[in-house]
């Protein structure tokens, strides 16, 4: 199969009557792929809440007895609630079921108006019949028939012996099951390479990852967990190996730790090793399929708006973009990716608007994965390296606002809308260990001022400042620049009543610092 389906657990079956949903689960078990699943529509036996994750889901169309489309639609809706998280991600639904002609356009219609956090990718329908057969135990009663003639042949005549076939025959229970079809591996496999892998090739760049990730977990458990050897000991005797990697981040700070302070900060040490394996690339380059390509010069963004379809097609090598509407070229000809003077030949107010932001999205796309990859939103108070939160000038202070500023622009240079746009931030930079193990005498803070970058600012001096890649925080695409000459230490009181709002990954809190570090260490030069 060129489709890779989640290997994680991520898989859930829904069908009323288990002898129907009986060979997908087979062939989920004879593709080694674990799921779960639920038999009953009552409240009672549905989780509590949704799951962790779903990427696959089989539902059975008329889980709900459903005197219309609609109502059939509706129950469905009911049961994802149950079983699907919000902001779930990607997964795909199967319609699976012998209605799937009679109640799947409805059903598909209205799962596709579910709202974004909730909606499946992809709504794929299959019949049962394709993939089961009807299996009869006839041929198990004749083989028990043949076998009483033969014993009772010596004392019964040839007629005698027909009426005895007769009457087990005609009282013997014959019982229909389903079965699993002959090739349905095959025919799933058909289904989704032809239907999915094609159309949504982009999913299975996420299930690999994640199989990655599961991958990793594994390989890290296996390598710590065999530090003791498996016995009726394995438990007690392990807890010393998770004190003594506990140690490695409290160091003597363990002597006064809890039993919570000493697990979490074990899980830490396993996470290096987790994230080094995560990061080993070797096991998923080989399993990358085929159908699963990206064109470095030909992107493509679609957007559909009241059945009309609007195209951007991205040329990044020639730095192009072409708009489409509805499969033809307007205006004709490309245009530069970086200004928008194309739009102006497109007549139609209401498609230059809708080309217009669809452009505006495309270029938010850089800052949007910086967020990503190195921002986390954590509302705590809990004190953290690289922990940001906003300082609150009093109310309506411009001019307090304006004197932090010229830290940063020593000339009033700012419009009192600018000056409003511009806020204040403190980034947290006390080494981990200090923190940790509670020997941090002073909290070390930073103070930085985020820009929009349609005031489009930034400080004329690089070494005395620190300006991050563009982000996208509170809806507004800016950078961060923090002053390293406005560096201060505060005590532990100065938190109290603050809370983060963002943490710096990793990544980027360890090159701001280690620019901090190299401006601390500058040397002058002496000269004439």
């Amino acid at each position: 199969m060129d489709f890779h389906l989640p290997r994680d657990g991520a898989i859930v079956i829904l069908d009323d009557k288990v002898e129907e949903a009986i060979p997908i689960m087979r062939l989920m078990s004879k593709l080694g792929l674990p799921y779960t699943f639920y038999s009953s529509v009552k409240n009672s036996e549905l989780p509590s809440e949704p799951l962790q994750k779903v990427r696959l889901a089989f539902l059975d169309i008329q889980l709900i007895p459903a005197t219309s489309p609609h109502d059939c639609a509706q129950s469905i809706l009911k049961l994802l609630r149950n079983i699907v998280p919000k902001n779930n991600g990607p997964y795909v639904i199967v319609l699976w079921s012998m209605q799937a002609d009679t109640y799947g356009e409805e059903v598909e219609r209205q799962l596709n108006a579910l709202p974004d956090d909730r909606r499946p990718t992809m709504v794929l329908k299959l019949a049962k019949s394709d993939f089961m057969e009807t299996v009869s135990n006839q041929d198990d009663w004749t083989d028990f028939t043949d076998n009483v003639i033969e014993d009772v042949d010596p004392f019964l005549s040839s007629n005698q012996q027909q009426q005895l076939r007769q009457i087990i025959e005609d009282n013997a229970f014959i019982d229909n099951k389903k079965s699993l079809a002959k090739k349905a591996v095959k025919k799933l496999a058909d289904a989704f390479n032809i239907q999915v892998a094609k159309k949504l090739d982009v999913f299975q760049f996420f299930l690999l990852w994640e199989g990655q990730v599961n991958s990793a977990s594994g390989s890290a458990v296996a390598s710590f967990s065999d530090l003791h050897k498996a016995n009726e000991h394995w438990s007690e005797n392990y807890k010393h190996v998770i004190y003594r990697m506990a140690k490695i981040k409290l160091e003597s700070e363990i002597e006064n730790a809890t039993s919570k302070q000493i697990i979490e900060n074990a899980l830490e040490t396993i996470n290096s090793t987790f994230l080094d394996a995560v990061g080993n690339l070797h096991s998923i380059k080989k399993n990358i399929p085929p159908s699963l390509k990206v064109e470095r010069n030909k992107l493509i963004y679609r957007r559909e708006v009241s059945d009309d379809l609007y195209e951007v097609i991205i040329n990044p090598a020639l730095d192009k973009v072409q708009l489409k509407y509805n499969g033809k070229v307007t205006p004709k000809g490309g245009t530069s990716q970086k200004h928008k003077g194309r739009l102006n030949s497109v007549t139609d107010d209401s498609h230059r608007s809708i080309f217009s932001g669809m452009i505006d999205d495309i270029q938010k796309i850089e800052s949007r994965i910086n967020t990503k990859l190195h921002i986390e939103t954590k509302r705590d108070s809990e004190l953290h390296s690289g922990a940001m939160w906003k300082v609150k000038t009093k109310p309506n202070s411009k001019k307090r606002k304006r004197e932090i500023l010229k830290t940063y622009w020593p000339k009033d240079e700012f419009e009192n809308q600018e000056l409003s746009e511009i806020s204040l931030w403190e980034l947290e930079i006390t080494p981990v260990c200090d923190i940790a193990q509670s020997k941090a005498v002073k909290y070390r803070i930073l103070p930085g001022v985020f820009v929009p970058k349609t005031i489009g600012k930034d400080v004329r001096s690089r070494e005395s400042f620190f300006s991050t890649p563009n982000f996208v925080i509170d809806g507004k695409v800016g950078k961060f620049i923090f002053a390293f000459g406005a560096l201060k230490a505060v005590d532990e009181e100065y938190f109290k009543g603050r809370k983060n709002e963002i943490v710096l990954r990793k990544d980027i809190f360890s090159l701001i610092t280690s620019s901090l570090s190299r401006q601390v260490g500058r040397l002058g030069i002496s000269n004439l």
